[in-house]
């Protein structure tokens, strides 16, 4: 493969080269050969450490484990219908990592750009049965790079596994297993039924300013910037910089005065922190988010709402707010550009999602 190429291309050449199809092997099969290299491979590794007078360090044993991963690792893509849906994966995570990230070559992939595009597939609201279909065939993805350095002589040392796992807690808290559409039956409701006071704001502020539940739990009295009139509305901004939001996009969380008053108080009584945004400690708004997630899953369930996460909020403030632009008598693209702005997103497509 040439330096770069398209991204289609590349991940062609991924397929051929790494010699990742398997179509009419038995799947089984190569499991018990995949179990078989494993079991083999790990008596070495005990025998060499014998020799050394040592135990096997925690990465030997895990990279030899008879577990799953491992096991499906060593397990080339048996069916056409696998093979073409995780090459459609492959594409978009490259393309998303070229548009977003600057990578132009999948060779270079690890992580940190795994770990940032599930996210970013998680923030548009899929479904836990996606978000498992894709993490499943990014992990794929790893063993095809692996396959290709290791037929083309190179040294890999991008690892896209742990940015993988490192959003598998994420999805399971924000995600559900079937449902596309996130929006709450009855917001109003659901936070007015909160009985602690720092998960009803915190929720007040999703819901009215499309906040992710990170902004929100980080707010300092830096970014406090008043009561402005816009548009001849009084409305409390929030200002988020670059650094304070996912994405890297500056945005204002406009906020009704009376619960812009109530976070201003609540950063003011707030912990102090170390920021090294602000050069020292300073007053912030903070709350146990795990503790939020279960406040909002059991009111959810006493107000007869599915729960959908906290970000539920979010796609309930995208619908709001696209509607209100519709109705002052603006375009559909602009009001689908001027949400997307909103809610932080680089692109007006992805808000796409949220208007379900």
């Amino acid at each position: 493969m040439g330096r770069f190429g398209s991204i289609r291309y590349q991940v062609g050449q991924l397929i051929i080269g790494s010699d990742i199809r398997a179509y009419g092997e038995s799947r089984s099969e190569q499991k018990g050969e995949a179990q078989e290299s494993l079991l083999i491979e790990r008596q070495d590794l005990e025998a060499t450490a014998v020799a050394e007078g040592r135990e096997l360090t925690a990465e030997e044993r895990a990279a030899t484990a008879q577990t799953s991963e491992n096991v499906n690792a060593r397990v080339a893509i048996t069916c056409i219908g696998t093979m073409n849906s995780y090459a459609k994966t492959w594409r978009s995570f490259g393309s998303w990592a070229k548009d977003e990230m600057g990578v132009k070559d999948i060779r270079l992939l690890g992580a940190e750009h795994a770990k940032a595009f599930l996210e970013y597939r998680i923030d548009q609201g899929i479904s836990k049965d996606t978000y498992d279909r894709e993490a499943s065939a990014l992990s794929k993805m790893e063993t095809a790079l692996n396959r290709w350095a290791e037929k083309t002589g190179n040294l890999r040392t991008e690892d896209l596994r742990g940015g993988i796992d490192q959003t598998r807690d994420l999805a399971k808290k924000e995600l559900h297993e079937k449902r596309e559409t996130r929006a709450y039956a009855d917001p109003e409701g659901l936070i007015g039924a909160i009985n602690n006071s720092r998960y009803q704001l915190a929720a007040q502020i999703q819901f009215e300013a499309g906040a992710r539940i990170h902004e929100v739990g980080q707010i300092r009295e830096s970014q406090l910037r008043g009561i402005e009139e816009i548009n001849g509305q009084r409305f409390g901004v929030i200002h988020l910089e670059k650094g304070d939001t996912k994405g890297s996009l500056p945005r204002d969380l406009r906020l009704s005065v009376d619960t812009y008053q109530r976070i201003e108080a609540g950063v003011k009584n707030g912990k102090l922190i170390n920021s090294l945004r602000d050069g020292g400690e300073v007053r912030a708004f903070r709350f146990n988010q795990d503790g939020y997630r279960k406040a909002l899953k059991a009111v959810a369930a006493a107000t007869g709402q599915d729960y959908t996460g906290s970000h539920g909020l979010r796609h309930n403030f995208a619908q709001n707010h696209y509607a209100k632009i519709l109705g002052e008598g603006r375009s559909q693209n602009a009001a689908l550009k001027e949400t997307s702005r909103a809610l932080g997103h680089h692109r007006s497509e992805i808000t796409k999602v949220y208007l379900r």
